[in-house]
C-alpha cells in the first residue's frame, strides 16, 4: 500500500464513532492527547469489539493506570511570523473532535502509530476491527506500547486474532 492510497483510507461511521469516544475518554482521563490506552478504553465499547475485549482487558484497572511518559507528537511549525501567535497548535499525527464536535485532541505518537497499522489492514472501509489488528501488529513491534498500560500482549493479540467475522 502506498501512502498515498493511506491517505485516502475510507473511514466508518463505527470507527469515526470509536475515535470520537477515544477522544471523550482522553479528555476525562485528563490526557493531553489521546493515547493507546483511550482507543482501547473506546475500542471496547465498540459492539462488535466488546465481547472480544472483554476476557482481556481489565476495564477498572486500564482506566485508574497513571500513564507515564507518554510520547507526545511532533509539534509543526506555523509560518507566522515571529511576533505573531499562531491561531492552533498543529502535530504531525491526527487530530480527532469529541462526540458532540466541541473538542479536538491529537493521537499521540504510539496511538498514532496503532491508527496507522489498521489503516494498512482496512479492507473496503476501515472498521473498528482493523484498529484493533493495528494494536496486534504494533505489540509485536513495540511491546512497550501495551505493557505501559498493563495489558498481555499474547493475549490481546490471541483473542483479536481469533475472533469470528
Amino acid at each position: 500500500m502506498t501512502a498515498l492510497e493511506l491517505e485516502q483510507v475510507p473511514i466508518s461511521d463505527e470507527l469515526l464513532a470509536v475515535m470520537r469516544n477515544a477522544v471523550a475518554k482522553s479528555l476525562s482521563l485528563q490526557e493531553p492527547f489521546v493515547t493507546a490506552r483511550a482507543l482501547l478504553l473506546a475500542l471496547a465499547e465498540d459492539p462488535s469489539m466488546a465481547e472480544t475485549l472483554e476476557p482481556v482487558l481489565d476495564l477498572e484497572k486500564l482506566r485508574e493506570l497513571a500513564i507515564e511518559d507518554a510520547p507526545a507528537p511532533a509539534e509543526v511549525p506555523d509560518e507566522a511570523s515571529d511576533d505573531e501567535t499562531p491561531p492552533l497548535r498543529r502535530y504531525d499525527t491526527l487530530a480527532i473532535k469529541d462526540p458532540l464536535g466541541q473538542q479536538s485532541l491529537w493521537l499521540n505518537r504510539e496511538a498514532f502509530a496503532v491508527f496507522l497499522e489498521g489503516a494498512r489492514r482496512h479492507e473496503e472501509r476501515y472498521l473498528p476491527k482493523h484498529l484493533a489488528y493495528g494494536f496486534v501488529s504494533e505489540a509485536r513491534r513495540q511491546p512497550n506500547i501495551l505493557r505501559a498500560i498493563g495489558i498481555d500482549a499474547a493475549k490481546l493479540s490471541e483473542a483479536i486474532l481469533a475472533k469470528k467475522e
